[in-house]
């Protein structure tokens, strides 16, 4: 039920609040390293999760056995059993520090209630509950089936850009002497501290294409033109995934040929000397499944986050209209995976039917750093017409400017990728929305009375290229605010190209222009557009 729902998610902000006054009341609480990430703060010191919330670790029942107070006895404990007191591994050997002052120590930080080094003697059976890396190992039915087999599409040894966030991408060749389904994925992680997530995109038309395979390359955010069909994904935490039962990816000569896998690395520290060969495991069968399978993303590309909030919600729907349009007949939802970044942290996916609520898809809260993710133990049923709403939920406190959508590790995204069969009843690999605008209205080449696509050509049509004749005559484009111009632009907003999200839109999308001429129109039609500052008066 919806107050359920909302009564868990208030509950994770309150442990999300809580967690950081208790940071507060140990040395060094704010640094305490994941040992799982590098780079990365475990912030819920006290928990079984980096998050906070839910169980205590060993250090967090000393804790509140100490009454929530740093105290000497509290400082003095080995709570992880590592042979280090919980002082000396937090920056406080003396046991003398006092809230509000400075530990003597703020490097060398390691974590009270996590035996360290993990793995090692003297740490056995002390760390069962921490899940480092791959949660637990896939074991899916279809490793038993003698028929399936696997290949390993990952890269060579490659040096990882000493940048914060990069992505490298390389083209595989598939199997050509049959057609098979792909029924299972599971990552193989070279240096598990810099990937953060990795994804395998299906070339849909490769023929005519370039093509270099096993050849590693910096890639933009969707790494071909030809390839971005997005088959499978993974994320920090993650086993893998065995694919529904009644479906699979088709491959081969008559599925796709070949493939891209995509990995994403963060190095905030810039270290230049780190090299990586991660990939994915990819499983096989000539005994094909009766469905193919295919991916939706659903969501909202518009994101525009404030700093300072501590939960910022953010909304993009498959509307029933665009369902209506991409669907030519019931598909069947067997997963869903939540898609957000570093300031995420809950994500509901709302299935509505002629305006009321079905169910949530899913419902959790989200960390960047252990996988979410929802196998359903049914099959759900999604008609022409249904829609998908989609809520994103972001926590901004620690930054200082808006955070905008992109795939970089610091920027954000408001996105759910469902699987589900048959593929064929689908013509659209997304169903989301940019603002109010979904993506089947950005397909069409009028929107909301505006042929956006040619807004800035030279052939665009008249009444576009009066307004902005309009402009140039009596606006300036080097600042200087005509008095004449102020009217003239009263004017030219009246056009459906200037209003609303359609307007947003076309002057985001003149960012990305390839055209010189259409470009250098576009800079300068909104430099004299905005050339006078001031409110327009009435």
């Amino acid at each position: 039920p919806r107050i359920y729902t909302w009564a868990i998610f208030w509950l994770l902000i309150r442990w999300t609040l809580a967690y950081q006054a208790y940071q507060d009341s140990i040395p060094n609480g704010k640094k305490v390293p994941n040992p799982c990430r590098a780079n990365q703060f475990w912030n819920g010191v006290g928990h079984q999760s980096p998050l906070g919330g839910g169980v205590n670790n060993a250090f967090g029942k000393d804790f509140l056995a100490a009454g929530k107070v740093w105290t000497v006895a509290l400082c003095q404990k080995d709570s992880d059993g590592d042979g280090k007191t919980n002082g000396a591994e937090l920056g406080d050997s003396a046991c003398v520090w006092t809230v509000g002052a400075a530990p003597a120590m703020t490097t060398g930080i390691t974590h009270p209630g996590v035996c360290e080094p993990i793995g090692s003697a003297i740490c056995a059976g002390k760390n069962k509950w921490v899940e480092c890396g791959v949660r637990t190992k896939l074991n899916c039915t279809v490793f038993y089936e003698p028929e399936t087999t696997n290949l390993a599409v990952r890269l060579p040894e490659t040096d990882v850009p000493a940048k914060e966030s990069s992505y490298v991408c390389m083209k595989y060749e598939l199997p050509q002497n049959g057609v098979y389904h792909m029924v299972a994925v599971e990552p193989i992680i070279g240096t598990q501290n810099v990937v953060n997530q990795m994804f395998l995109y299906g070339c849909s038309d490769m023929q005519n294409a370039n093509i270099v395979v096993n050849n590693p390359y910096v890639c933009p955010l969707t790494p071909a033109v030809q390839c971005t069909e997005l088959l499978a994904m993974w994320t920090v935490g993650a086993p893998g995934r065995c694919f529904p039962a009644l479906a699979g990816f088709k491959i081969g000569t008559s599925g796709y040929r070949y493939v891209t896998l995509q990995v994403h690395w963060s190095n905030p520290e810039l270290v230049t000397t780190l090299k990586d060969n991660s990939g994915m495991r990819l499983y096989y069968t000539p005994v094909l499944r009766q469905h193919d399978a295919g991916v939706l993303v659903t969501g909202q590309r518009d994101l525009q986050i404030p700093p300072g909030e501590l939960d910022f919600n953010v909304v993009g729907s498959c509307t029933s209209a665009c369902s209506t349009e991409i669907l030519t007949g019931s598909i069947w939802l067997t997963s869903s995976t939540i898609r957000m970044h570093r300031i995420g942290i809950y994500q509901q996916v709302a299935h509505n039917r002629n305006g009321s609520l079905l169910r949530y898809l899913n419902g959790e809260a989200f960390s960047y750093i252990n996988y979410t993710s929802r196998v359903y133990p049914q099959p759900i049923e999604m008609k022409p017409g249904d829609e998908l709403k989609t809520s994103c939920f972001y926590r901004s406190d620690k930054r200082h400017k808006t955070t905008q959508y992109a795939e970089g590790t610091y920027h954000e995204l408001c996105e759910n990728h469902l699987i589900y069969y048959p593929k064929s009843n689908v013509r659209s690999l997304s169903c989301l929305q940019w603002g109010t605008l979904s993506s089947c209205e950005l397909k069409q080449d009028i929107v909301r009375n505006c042929p956006y696509k040619t807004f800035f050509k030279a052939n665009a049509a008249a009444d576009i290229l009066q307004t902005v004749d309009l402009i140039k005559q009596n606006c300036a484009a080097d600042g200087t605010c005509r008095k004449e111009c102020k009217g003239a632009v009263r004017t030219a907003r009246t056009h459906p190209c200037l209003q609303g999200d359609i307007g947003r839109k076309i002057r985001k999308d003149s960012l990305k222009l390839t055209d010189s001429k259409e470009k250098y129109r576009a800079m300068l039609f909104y430099a004299e557009l905005n050339s006078c500052s001031t409110p327009l008066v009435k």
